[in-house]
């Protein structure tokens, strides 16, 4: 089981631009489990989102089908922007044999019949093109893509983000994060806070990591007194 989370831009200049903008999702042996398209295919101002799955000769079948402003990013006149600077977070989320497709907090599921639940996510592949004759739609992009797996029952062995030696600065006051003194917001975990100690003696700071870590991280703490 695993849940893809990621941000897509997707806003043209003019209503000539044309462009298909595609996340495939396959198995072990390079088979579609889903695929996520953004889709403008002529001129004008209307483009589409689309939802793919596996059918049952192994290749993709259309799922659903949402059109939106390729100008302004709007679903329709009275919603707000999905793909425009300040939008864009899609989800999909696969659990046993069901894999769900989130739209404006909605989701959308369906059973993949001929497929075991068992069966392992091991290739993401990206795809971004245009029309022939067309310009492509100026703000495409896959902004950030963060992938975890679900219902792990054992830790299995995977690379340390860091490395022995690097360092990592969070200064909580600018609320920015730096790995080896260069820029790393990305590291930023949704949910997180850059907190401040509040006055008084008898706080306190616990630093709190992995039980199975070999080597426990050296860890610094400065604080600016303030005298009101």
């Amino acid at each position: 089981d695993w849940h893809a989370n990621f941000n897509t831009l997707y806003i043209q200049k003019n209503l000539e631009q044309c462009g298909r903008f595609q996340i495939h999702f396959a198995d072990e042996n390079k088979q579609p489990l889903a695929c996520f398209e953004i889709y403008k295919g002529g001129v004008g101002e209307n483009a589409s989102l689309n939802f793919w799955r596996i059918g049952g000769d192994k290749k993709l079948k259309h799922f659903k089908n949402h059109t939106f402003s390729a100008t302004t990013g709007k679903p329709d006149k009275n919603g707000s922007p999905l793909f425009a600077a300040s939008h864009g977070g899609q989800a999909i989320v696969k659990q046993g044999n069901k894999i769900s497709f989130y739209w404006r907090a909605m989701a959308e599921t369906y059973l993949m019949d001929d497929v075991p639940a068992s069966t392992k996510l091991a290739y993401v592949y990206v795809v971004i093109g245009k029309r022939r004759y067309y310009q492509m739609v100026a703000d495409t992009s896959l902004r950030s893509f963060k992938l975890m797996n679900l219902n792990n029952e054992y830790t299995v062995d995977i690379p340390n983000k860091y490395q022995p030696e690097d360092e990592v600065k969070v200064d909580m006051e600018k609320s920015k994060i730096t790995v080896n003194d260069l820029g790393a917001n990305s590291d930023y975990i949704t949910g997180s806070e850059f907190f401040t100690i509040p006055p008084g003696a008898s706080q306190r700071l616990d630093i709190v990591y992995s039980n199975f870590t070999t080597s426990p991280p050296k860890v610094e703490i400065k604080w600016k007194e303030r005298i009101l």
